[in-house]
């Protein structure tokens, strides 16, 4: 399905270079509904030009198969993708934090790209962050990510003020 473009007007005019950073993709979950883990998952990898995807990281941080039996196909569905899946699972859930410094630690690729278990990529939305990081190893790039529900995207507000400020503060 296409995914809506809400970005500011004139975003779509830009070009950037194209870029040969590879990318180690890291999803972490606890407990995530498997359609929307999954659809941000394929929504990411087919967003990604095929010279930048690396590898793709999946950690499960202690989700209950009890309460989500769904989630013991993720680990059989993803090791049928093309591209090279890493798979990890905790016993107990760790925390945010600690799955997603993990994830990194495992990561082979030039650029991590740590993502929420319930977004929805488009195509397009990896060179504009590459263009940053590119042009500055230390740089930190951050979308700003319309999160899915179980009926689909929520509407886009242009002011939600979700992610890293420029005072590097996470405002939610």
């Amino acid at each position: 399905r296409d995914v809506p473009d809400y970005s500011p007007a004139g975003c779509s005019n830009l070009t950037y270079p194209t870029s040969f950073t590879t990318v180690s993709v890291i999803f972490n979950y606890n407990n995530e509904v498997l359609s929307l883990l999954l659809r941000s998952i394929y929504t990411t990898l087919a967003a990604i030009p095929p010279q930048n995807l690396h590898e793709l990281i999946l950690v499960d941080d202690g989700s209950n198969f009890t309460a989500y039996p769904e989630l013991k196909e993720v680990e059989p569905l993803v090791s049928q993708f093309s591209v090279n899946v890493r798979y990890f699972r905790f016993d107990t859930n760790k925390g945010l934090s600690f799955s997603r410094a993990f994830g990194a630690k495992q990561a082979t690729g030039d650029t991590l790209l740590i993502m929420d278990s319930h977004v929805e990529m488009r195509h397009g939305f990896l060179p504009p962050l590459l263009n940053i990081t590119d042009n500055n190893y230390k740089a930190m790039a951050i979308p700003v990510f319309d999160f899915l529900t179980t009926i689909g995207p929520r509407e886009h507000w242009p002011h939600d003020g979700h992610g890293l400020g420029y005072d590097v503060y996470l405002n939610w």
